[in-house]
């Protein structure tokens, strides 16, 4: 590939080195010929104009709204397929599928005009481009019968222009970009509070590694969600390193709340040791290495199996990955849909509920927490497979310290101990 090649891609790679080349043009073609770089500095400055100025008077109220429509034809798809039986038991299946087509029409106007708009800046750009070209080629030939500038000379001076605005086309889009991020942006700042709730913890803290598993002491804890009545209302709990604790209670009780405030989401009063040491002394960071949780309904990303794995190390082999898959009960399962490649869907719709499960345990095993918070890992499983499935997640953990929230009991030998929480305190 050519410099000037390797030049274009990385402008339109990363849109901000434009300006760049385009000075450094401007600067090398005044020695060149002064003439020919005072009309590329001109044509860029109109251009630069033309492409920001008109995209934002014709284009910037249809951008600001581009995310906002396809919010609204996502959420009535989603609601449409989430509630069809309803929708057809009732009769009024044709209005879920008017009120798609609306926000469907409603997205491609604004789409239309904010195509529009970025049309016409890059029209004009490209307009000016071949304008810039020919005024240099006049601006520099007197030069060549005065024998200030020979044909070579000549000829880079109308080229430059050229090499310099396939670049510069770039401008419009990147504008175009910015425009719609920044809208997108304040969507997100609008539905922000303010402030941090207080019931919510901070990050900050110090950073403290554990040599080895810790154990957990908590005495009269108490915890809110933010705007909600107390969730905690005096936990007692240890867990010795290496230990296997069941927490109990009925649906309501605080057992997801106590999760919540083991790896630091909620602020919490009280005492909270981890060795020791006072947890609010900790790092959000610091404490979430030692402590991780299993979620009552993992995250799962519409990718294969292995980067579903990999962002919880990174560094992991394949060999490693299917190893871990193997402990939690899926490495057969995993080989029989072709391995690692297989996809999980979106937010896990290829599994099931207890794949979904092994899959985030999975995760947990490869970061290596010395304590798992496993939070009703039966929840949207099979009551026939629930036993089963904790028996595999359990025994899968190995010498790691686990806390299991579950309303379901698991087998027999399966657990040290048993705490039960009721309206937010242990009894």
């Amino acid at each position: 590939m050519s410099r000037t090649c390797r030049i274009c891609r990385c402008a339109w790679s990363n849109p901000s080195a434009s300006p760049l080349v385009a000075v450094g043009a401007v600067g090398f073609l005044a020695f060149v010929s002064p003439a020919a770089a005072l009309t590329l500095a001109v044509c860029l400055l109109i251009a630069a104009a033309a492409a920001i100025g008109l995209g934002w008077l014709f284009g910037s109220k249809a951008e600001s709204m581009v995310s906002a429509r396809r919010a609204e034809l996502s959420a009535a798809l989603v609601d449409y397929f989430g509630s069809l039986d309803v929708l057809l038991a009732y009769g009024v299946e044709e209005q879920g599928r008017a009120r798609i087509a609306d926000a469907d029409a409603a997205l491609r106007r604004v789409v239309d005009r904010a195509s529009l708009a970025q049309a016409v800046a890059a029209g004009v750009v490209s307009a000016v481009a071949g304008a810039a070209s020919v005024w240099a080629l006049a601006a520099a030939a007197p030069g060549l019968a005065d024998g200030t500038i020979d044909g070579p000379w000549l000829a880079v001076a109308v080229l430059v222009p050229m090499v310099v605005f396939e670049i510069f086309g770039a401008v419009p889009i990147a504008a175009a970009s910015w425009r719609s991020v920044r809208s997108s942006a304040e969507r997100i700042v609008d539905v922000l509070p303010e402030r941090m709730p207080v019931e919510l913890r901070t990050d900050a803290g110090e950073e403290v590694e554990f040599a080895q598993a810790p154990a957990l002491r908590l005495r009269d804890v108490r915890a809110n969600w933010p705007g909600g009545a107390p969730a905690l209302k005096g936990v007692d709990l240890d867990l010795d390193p290496g230990e296997r604790v069941l927490v109990a209670g009925p649906s309501g009780a605080g057992k997801s709340s106590l999760a919540a405030a083991l790896v630091g989401f909620l602020r919490v009063e009280g005492e909270y040791r981890i060795d020791g040491r006072d947890a609010a002394d900790l790092s959000g960071a610091a404490l979430r290495r030692v402590i991780g949780l299993c979620e009552q309904h993992p995250q799962l990303f519409d990718e294969d199996i292995r980067q579903n794995l990999l962002f919880a190390r990174d560094s992991a082999t394949d060999d490693e990955l299917l190893e871990v898959l193997d402990r939690v009960g899926l490495g057969e399962w995993v080989r029989e849909r072709g391995g690692l490649d297989a996809r999980v869907g979106d937010r896990g719709a290829l599994v099931s509920g207890g794949q979904a499960q092994r899959i985030s345990l999975a995760r947990g095993l490869l970061r290596g927490f010395p304590v798992l918070v496993l939070d009703e890992p039966t929840a949207g499983v099979d009551p026939d497979a629930s036993d089963a499935l904790l028996r595999d997640l359990l025994e899968a953990t190995g010498g790691q310290s686990v806390l299991l929230i579950s309303h379901v009991p698991p087998p027999a030998g399966t657990v040290d101990r048993v705490v039960r929480i009721e309206r937010g305190r242990t009894v």
